[in-house]
């Protein structure tokens, strides 16, 4: 049924892209259509040209771009903002896209929209954490919306986050916020990782246990977030801890806080602590030299972890 809509949608759409070429308010369906489309795998692109429907990523990019340019205070300026952030976050790789969108929600009537739509506050949200995590939490905590509005809890989720990546211990209050306020069930696991994590990095280990525990009778594992958490949760039955400063050091690094991130790797002592965490260690510390542009010592940190891991299954 889904397939036979999609296929409907696509057909109306095109016929009256061509019947009313003006018309922009059409670029947001079509665009995100085609974009799409192009995702899907060469493989199968046979049974899309048997239905006649035909599409990339840069022409559905190139269509919505086109709309959020040409009608900035239109009824579906706010959805189609929303759309090309999520095509051009998630279906595309180049480094400048970060900034691109930045200049969109910059820019008025956008960035007063942003304001006032809960669905838009969160998508310059994800564009401002790729970005500047400071920024990220000052936007997300001045956020106020009226009583008749529908509530995107998934933000406070992500402020929940973010001050996790500063190391900042406030960051469990807002996770539990997510936690009791949201009626779904996904990211609930990985919500009550975090608040495992900021609790082990606050020293307390039974906490973290009790927690880690928790995420098995608690939402569902549909997103990846979710498997990872109920993943490290069994371990953490099995007595599994994680390394703190392996740990503080990736939030760090999550946050863009670098200089943090190689502190606190560089507080490991290396004679004690596990294979897996050694490996961990020189990969994460690549990472970090790599987004420094020490581009050397990165090369070091990551051939040491190719010398490492040649043995590892996964």
């Amino acid at each position: 049924t889904a397939a036979t809509e999609i296929n409907s949608a696509y057909h109306m759409l095109e016929e009256n892209h061509q019947l009313y070429p003006d018309f922009l308010a059409d670029n947001m369906g079509i665009g995100i259509l085609h974009a799409m489309i192009g995702v899907i795998p060469d493989q199968y692109q046979w049974a899309l040209e048997m239905l006649g429907i035909y599409g990339s990523i840069e022409q559905g990019v190139s269509e919505i771009k086109k709309q959020i340019d040409g009608q900035k205070d239109h009824a579906f300026s706010i959805e189609a903002l929303f759309y090309y952030s999520f095509v051009r976050l998630n279906l595309q790789t180049d480094s400048s896209r970060f900034n691109e969108l930045l200049h969109y929600y910059k820019m008025e009537p956008y960035m007063s929209f942003c304001k006032q739509s809960p669905l838009l506050s969160f998508s310059y949200a994800v564009v401002l954490l790729k970005i500047d995590n400071d920024k990220a939490i000052d936007f997300l905590k001045e956020l106020h919306f009226e009583d008749n509005q529908i509530p995107l809890y998934y933000n406070t989720y992500l402020l929940g986050q973010a001050l996790l990546y500063q190391l900042n211990p406030t960051s469990f209050t807002y996770l539990e916020e997510y936690i009791n306020q949201y009626s779904g069930m996904n990211y609930k696991k990985s919500a009550l990782q975090r608040q495992a994590w900021s609790q082990f990095m606050e020293g307390d280990t039974a906490a973290y246990k009790k927690l880690m525990s928790r995420v098995l009778q608690t939402g569902t594992e549909l997103m990846d977030a979710d498997k990872y958490a109920k993943k490290e949760a069994l371990a953490a039955e099995e007595g599994y801890l994680p390394n703190l400063h392996l740990l503080r050091s990736r939030m760090q690094f999550d946050g863009h806080y670098y200089q943090g991130a190689l502190y606190e790797i560089d507080k490991m002592s290396l004679h004690e602590i596990s294979q897996e965490d050694l490996l961990e260690y020189h990969y994460r510390k690549g990472r970090i030299y790599h987004e420094m542009q020490e581009l050397e010592l990165a090369g070091k940190a990551y051939q040491a972890a190719l010398k490492e891991g040649k043995d590892e299954e996964s």
